[in-house]
């Protein structure tokens, strides 16, 4: 923040603006990728859950 000392009242206000809207543009991108990892992640489970639960079923039906 030391550089802002040189710059005038109103150029100052818009470069702290500035650096906040970049801020909150960050978190906002970085809570949406990690929600998507999280449900990429569940949904990876599910179909795997889904899978062996199927093989498991066309294995018993195969054992009859």
């Amino acid at each position: 923040m030391i550089h802002f000392l040189c710059l005038d009242t109103k150029t100052l206000y818009l470069t702290i603006d500035r650096e906040c809207k970049v801020r909150e543009i960050i978190v906002t991108l970085s809570v949406f990728f990690l929600i998507f990892v999280v449900l990429t992640t569940f949904e990876f489970f599910l179909v795997g859950e889904m899978a062996k639960n199927y093989a498991e079923s066309e294995l018993a039906i195969d054992d009859k």
